[in-house]
C-alpha cells in the first residue's frame, strides 16, 4: 500500500494547489463563493472517494467503469444539450460533463486491459461519441492517451497500430466539428483572469497544474507492467487536457470552475493507485517462500 499512498499524496497536494489558486483568482475577480467554493468540496469528496477506490477496487470495478463511461456518453445524447452541445448528464441539483467524470478511469481501465479486444472497441465507441458531440479537447486527450497506450514499446501488435491510428482520425475530425459554445472567464479563460492579477498567480497555477498532470506517470514509472501503462496513458491524457485550453475555448481543470475535472481527476488518480496497490500485492507474494 505505500506506492499507492504516496501516489495519492503527492497527486492530492499539486492538485490542491491548483484548485486553491483558482478558488483565489475567482475570488479576486468578483466570482460569488459558491461557484469557486464547489472545486473546494469536489476536491476533498473526491480525494476521500479515491482512497476508498484505492483500497478497495478490482478487476469488476475497472471493467464496470469502462463500460459506464460509454453509456454515459450516450446518455448525453437525451437532451437537447447546448446550442445543439451535448456533453452533460444532469445529476440532480448537479450537470457533470461525462467525459472529464469518466475518461480518466475508464483510460486505466483500458491500459489493464489493454490485451484484450473489448476494451478497445469500448474505447474507440466513446472516442467517436465525443466527436460526435462534439467535444474537440476531450476526443483530441483521450485519442492521445490511446494511440500513446497502442503505440508503448514492445507492444505494437499490428491490431494496436490500427487503433492508434483510427483514433487519430476520429480527433482529426472533431477539429472540423462546428463548436458554438461562448466562453465562460472563470472557466475556459481562467489563467487569463489570473495574468490579469498577477502573471507569477498564473505561472503558479499553470506549473501546479501540470504537475498534478504529470504525477501519475512519474509516480508509477516504477511499478508493474499493468501500473506502469496506465500512469504512462492517464498523465497523457491529463497533460493534454490541461494544455487545450490554449488551442481554444476548452475548459481549465482544476483551476477553472467546474467539478467533473476535479473529480474525474481524482477517480482517475483512486483506479490507477488501485492498480499499484495489486501490483504492489502480487509482487510480494510472488517473492514469499512457499510453504
Amino acid at each position: 500500500m505505500r506506492e499507492a499512498q504516496r501516489l495519492s499524496l503527492a497527486f492530492g497536494l499539486m492538485s490542491l494547489a491548483a484548485v486553491a489558486a483558482g478558488a483565489w483568482i475567482c475570488a479576486r475577480h468578483d466570482v460569488p463563493a459558491s461557484v469557486w467554493g464547489r472545486n473546494l468540496a469536489a476536491w476533498l469528496g473526491g480525494g476521500l472517494v479515491a482512497l476508498a477506490i484505492a483500497r478497495w477496487a478490482g478487476a469488476r470495478f475497472l471493467a464496470g467503469v469502462l463500460v459506464a463511461s460509454v453509456a454515459g456518453l450516450v446518455a448525453t445524447f437525451a437532451s437537447a444539450g447546448q446550442l445543439g452541445v451535448h456533453r452533460w448528464v444532469g445529476l440532480g441539483p448537479l450537470t457533470v460533463n461525462v467525459a472529464m467524470l469518466l475518461a480518466p478511469a475508464a483510460l486505466v481501465s483500458v491500459a489493464v486491459m489493454r490485451q484484450r479486444l473489448w476494451p478497445w472497441l469500448a474505447a474507440l465507441a466513446g472516442l467517436g461519441l465525443l466527436v460526435l458531440q462534439p467535444d474537440a479537447s476531450q476526443a483530441t486527450a483521450f485519442a492521445a492517451a490511446l494511440i500513446a497506450l497502442a503505440l508503448r514499446r514492445g507492444e505494437g501488435a499490428p491490431r494496436r497500430r490500427a487503433f492508434a491510428a483510427l483514433s487519430a482520425a476520429l480527433a482529426a475530425v472533431a477539429w472540423l466539428r462546428p463548436d458554438p459554445l461562448e466562453p465562460v472567464p472563470e472557466v475556459e479563460q481562467i489563467l487569463q483572469l489570473a495574468y490579469a492579477v498577477a502573471p507569477t498567480a498564473a505561472g503558479f497555477a499553470l506549473v501546479a497544474l501540470l504537475a498534478a498532470a504529470a504525477a501519475p506517470g512519474v509516480l508509477a514509472r516504477n511499478g508493474g507492467a499493468d501500473a506502469q501503462a496506465a500512469g504512462f496513458a492517464l498523465s497523457v491524457y491529463l497533460l493534454l487536457t490541461a494544455l487545450m485550453p490554449f488551442l481554444g475555448a476548452f475548459p481549465t481543470p482544476l483551476v477553472g470552475v467546474g467539478l467533473s475535472p476535479v473529480l474525474g481527476w481524482w477517480l482517475g488518480l483512486g483506479a490507477l493507485a488501485a492498480v499499484v496497490r495489486r501490483s504492489s500485492c502480487a509482487e510480494r507474494a510472488a517473492a514469499s517462500p512457499r510453504a
